[in-house]
């Protein structure tokens, strides 16, 4: 009966679905413009945050942020799977620009297809284009690029507030973005290496509190470890024992295990046990874990830390010789206190431990925030660098978009670190990038031909349209109340009210800058609309005026390179084969 329930629920396999140019398909049509707007409501300081929720209960996810958003959807079509995918490993990787990419991604292959133009002969071009682009972009004479000055917090505070501010779900105050991105930035400077031999990192972890306002967060050396088997009526001493004589005289003596100490037989297959007659295996296993936490009492050892699971018996053991035991601290938690403690990473407890193996930690501490029972350990001098930003915020989905916000952030400026410059933000850059794309084609458009095998009006408007692209991103920054326009002299992005036009506005009737702050309205420059393509006009280089926003260069090149990649990717198929 067993054997012919299992037979019902087999399922002959289906046959695969294969369609013929996907991209002519209706249906796939309307998902990409879908995932698009999508991506466009969810960029920049006026997003629009999005409510997750599956089909069969569960959590639901309130973001704006490209990692936590494309986590918590699922996409059938493969074709946009193929673009998602792509923009969670840019996340990934680079932290930032998840939502540029994605956007200019689906924007060009949805511009594209309502192009007279074969496919072939766009994915051509645009990789003519986007070398044009890389090639400014990296080159010394970009207007648009900016110097990351380490030598003060000036520019990394620009940096860590333009990742920071565009999260309305963490619901910010003015002065809530600025102390955000100080904590931000001084959690990025105790985790900087000591020297530019020195390539290890500090470690920052993220603690959420729920129900405290944003500007409450704070940040703390060391690291808190959860501990809800602790009452939290009280702060406790939890009694460890320090080391009593020799140079650590004072600190605690910590045994890091990265292996289980429950007994489980089948974790034990790689050590030796010899068996009297007549006693069990488990037994065994058993006798050899509690001999092992007599010589860490008898090694005078304070702190025993454990990944997996620390057994009953061998932890009451050990809390009354006063040795503080926490276990259960998972892979990335136990990564962070190997790094805060030092010492080696124990993966045996059969194995003749040395003064080498230990780790030292300056104090263990029992701390109550928010009713929630945590052990604060800090670093022994000349300790590794870690530290933990205390994230306060009013709901659980506010706490959850904050960490993603703060990781981001702190990843910006670690890629910032390797390679120190960043772009003109508020879309400035884009537009400045739309404005010298046409400029070279018009004065190059005759070897473009040539290269892409084109006609002079087939490159051109392959060119509009990547202009285009790169001109609405710009604007969909700067979404609002008002409207975008461009400076006919530094082609940076300026936003002005709804009723004035541009063909009639002078820089006296416009705000003090452009939306990154490095043009101002004393330059004298007149306007024009930002979709307009005025070309062969000279680009000024000279200016040594700082942004005010700044965007991580890192990020939004590479953003830009898989971007029109992927969309040639897309472009270029011809088939789709899908299991049903």
């Amino acid at each position: 009966m067993q054997a012919a329930a299992v037979t019902d629920r087999v399922a002959p396999r289906q046959v695969s679905e294969f369609s013929t140019q996907p991209l002519t398909d209706p249906a796939t049509r309307h998902a990409i413009s879908t995932l698009l707007q999508l991506f466009t409501s969810c960029y920049g300081p006026h997003a629009r945050p999005k409510l997750i929720h599956n089909n069969c209960g569960g959590h639901v996810s309130l973001t704006t942020s490209a990692a936590r958003l494309l986590h918590g959807m699922s996409v059938s079509r493969p074709v946009l799977r193929l673009v998602t995918t792509a923009v969670q490993q840019h996340v990934t990787l680079y932290g930032d620009c998840g939502l540029l990419a994605g956007q200019l991604c689906l924007g060009l292959v949805d511009r594209s297809l309502n192009l007279a133009v074969q496919r072939r002969l766009i994915t051509r071009i645009n990789e003519h284009l986007l070398k044009c682009c890389l090639d400014y972009l990296y080159s010394e004479s970009c207007a648009c690029r900016v110097a990351v000055d380490f030598s003060t917090t000036g520019d990394l505070l620009k940096l860590a507030e333009s990742a920071i501010k565009t999260k309305p779900v963490c619901g910010f105050l003015a002065s809530d973005v600025r102390h955000m991105s100080k904590l931000v930035v001084e959690a990025f400077l105790k985790c900087f290496p000591d020297s530019c031999t020195d390539s290890s990192w500090g470690c920052t972890e993220y603690v959420g509190m729920e129900g405290s306002t944003v500007g409450e967060s704070y940040l703390i050396d060391g690291i808190l470890i959860d501990t809800p088997h602790i009452a939290t009526y009280s702060v406790r001493p939890l009694g460890s024992r320090s080391v009593q004589d020799g140079p650590r005289r004072g600190l605690l003596r910590v045994a890091l295990f990265n292996v289980s100490l429950a007994g489980e037989t089948n974790m034990s297959t790689a050590a030796e046990y010899q068996l009297e007659p007549n006693v069990e295996f488990g037994t065994a296993v058993m006798s050899e874990l509690l001999r092992c936490g007599k010589r860490l009492v008898a090694q005078g050892v304070g702190v025993v830390l454990c990944q997996k699971v620390v057994h009953p018996r061998l932890k009451r053991l050990l809390k009354q010789n006063s040795l503080l035991v926490l276990d259960r601290l998972g892979l990335q938690r136990t990564a962070a206190v190997h790094q805060l403690v030092g010492g080696r990473l124990l993966g045996d407890y059969q194995m003749v431990l040395e003064e080498t193996d230990w780790g030292y930690l300056q104090t263990a501490t029992h701390r109550v925030l928010a009713r929630k029972s945590y052990v604060h350990l800090e670093a022994a001098p000349s300790a590794g660098r870690v530290c933990t930003l205390v994230l306060c915020a009013r709901t659980d989905e506010a706490v959850n978009e904050l960490k993603t916000t703060c990781r981001t952030a702190e990843q910006v400026l670690r890629t910032t670190s390797q390679q120190p410059l960043a772009l003109a933000g508020g879309g400035c850059w884009l537009s400045h990038l739309a404005h010298v794309i046409a400029t070279q084609i018009s004065e190059k458009w005759l070897e473009w031909s040539k290269d892409c095998d084109c006609t002079r009006l087939q490159l051109l408007t392959v060119v509009d349209s990547f202009a285009a692209n790169l001109r609405h991103v710009a604007t969909v920054v700067n979404k609002g109340d008002g409207s975008v326009v461009t400076d006919s002299r530094h082609h940076h992005a300026w936003l002005v009210s709804s009723g004035i036009h541009a063909s009639d506005t002078v820089f006296t009737s416009l705000p003090a800058t452009c939306q990154c702050g490095q043009v101002t309205s004393t330059d004298s420059v007149t306007l024009t609309s930002l979709q307009e393509t005025a070309t062969g006009l000279d680009v000024d280089t000279n200016m040594s005026r700082s942004c005010w926003v700044l965007d991580s260069f890192l990020a939004s090149t590479k953003a830009l390179h898989m971007a029109v990649s992927v969309a040639n990717v897309v472009l270029s198929i011809e088939h789709c084969i899908q299991e049903l």
